[in-house]
């Protein structure tokens, strides 16, 4: 996070969150189910670094329910 802020939602009907803020990093999984939003009024400016190949998104219905 270079400014801002980010919520992470995962997990079980996405019961799970975090908050990070500026300096911190975060590290998804490949093929980890989660929802990315500002839970902020102000912008977030991040940096996102990928390896691999293939599609770096795929968009699914959402975190399985409970």
């Amino acid at each position: 996070m270079l400014s801002g802020a980010s919520r992470k939602e995962f997990g079980p009907g996405g019961a799970e969150t975090f908050d990070a803020g500026p300096g911190d990093f975060v590290y998804v999984p490949r093929g980890a189910i989660h929802r990315e939003s500002n839970p902020a009024d102000a912008p977030a400016d991040i940096m996102v670094v990928r390896a691999g190949a293939g599609d770096s998104v795929v968009n699914v219905d959402g975190p399985e329910p409970d």
